[in-house]
């Protein structure tokens, strides 16, 4: 799956990958205490 480049540069239209982005970082450090480093690394792979 390709994103496009404009989704990503232009900040109107960057909102749901931000949001996106943002939701499963806060997700993932919120749970690691729960999930150990299994979730840490799959975050960061």
């Amino acid at each position: 799956m390709k994103i496009p480049k404009s989704l990503l540069i232009d900040p109107e239209r960057n909102a749901v990958y931000g949001t996106f982005a943002v939701a499963i970082s806060v997700f993932a450090f919120a749970y690691s205490t729960n999930f150990g480093k299994v979730l840490i690394l799959a975050y960061y792979a």
